[in-house]
C-alpha cells in the first residue's frame, strides 16, 4: 500500500495498532561519560573497522572527547546512526 497525504491518517492508525503508543528516548551523553568510555577501552584489543586502535584513542583522548561527544549527541538529536555494514564496506 502506498501512503500519501490523503491517506496519512490510515498510516498513523495502522502504526499505532501495530506498534502501540510506547515511546522511548535516548538521553544525550556528556563529555565526562565519553571520557569514562575511552578510559575503559582495552588496549590489548585490536583496531576496529576504522583501523584506529584503543592505544591511539587513549593517547589522543583530550583531543577526541569534545568531537566525539558532539558527534554522538548529533546522531541522537537527529535520530540517525551510522550503518555499520556500510562503514565496514568502505574500510576495505
Amino acid at each position: 500500500m502506498d501512503f500519501n497525504e490523503s491517506n496519512f491518517n490510515d498510516l498513523k492508525t495502522f502504526l499505532i495498532n501495530k506498534l502501540g503508543t510506547k515511546h522511548f528516548s535516548i538521553t544525550f551523553i556528556t563529555s565526562f561519560e565519553v571520557s569514562k568510555f575511552i578510559d575503559q577501552l582495552n588496549t590489548n584489543k585490536s583496531a576496529g573497522v576504522d583501523g584506529i586502535g584503543p592505544k591511539i584513542i587513549k593517547l589522543c583522548k583530550e583531543f577526541l572527547i569534545q568531537p566525539l561527544t558532539a558527534l554522538i549527541n548529533n546522531c541522537i538529536s537527529q535520530g540517525k546512526f551510522p550503518d555499520l555494514k556500510l562503514l565496514m564496506w568502505f574500510s576495505y
